[in-house]
């Protein structure tokens, strides 16, 4: 068998991995955002008004600048992820808020995460696939 013919395999394999992980991730992303509208509107029932970064990002999109992405949830991701405040987030009852939230709520946050991170492994491999098969 000839070492060619592996890494194209090999490539196509790992080329349809990473399109198949990207394609859940945005598919995973479109409903954590309305998630993330749902767990805003908790939180403004519960203390009055959003965190700053929030308040100003709200409307920002997830493709757009991932950054701000990032800032604008950080308020329930830190406590989420990390189980402490957020820097951006000036309420110590960040973490109990997100203690208390239904698990359906907060799920597909980590999933996401763990998508994102097998998104990149993918395309670390087929780098190398693609590096290494010339």
């Amino acid at each position: 068998m000839d070492i060619n013919f592996i890494f194209r395999v090999l490539l196509i394999l790992l080329l349809i991995a990473l399109f198949l992980s990207v394609m859940v991730l945005f598919i995973i992303k479109a409903i954590n955002e309305k998630k993330f509208k749902l767990i805003c509107a908790l939180y403004v029932n519960e203390y009055g008004e959003l965190p700053l970064a929030t308040r100003v990002l709200k409307h920002a999109g997830w493709l757009s600048v991932p950054v701000w992405n990032y800032m604008k949830k950080d308020f329930f991701l830190s406590p989420l992820y990390k189980g402490k405040k957020s820097k951006f987030s000036t309420n110590d009852a960040d973490i109990d808020f997100v203690k208390r939230l239904p698990p359906s709520l907060t799920k597909t946050f980590f999933i996401e995460r763990l998508m994102s991170r097998v998104g990149m492994i993918f395309f670390i491999l087929l780098t190398a696939v693609t590096y290494f098969g010339k």
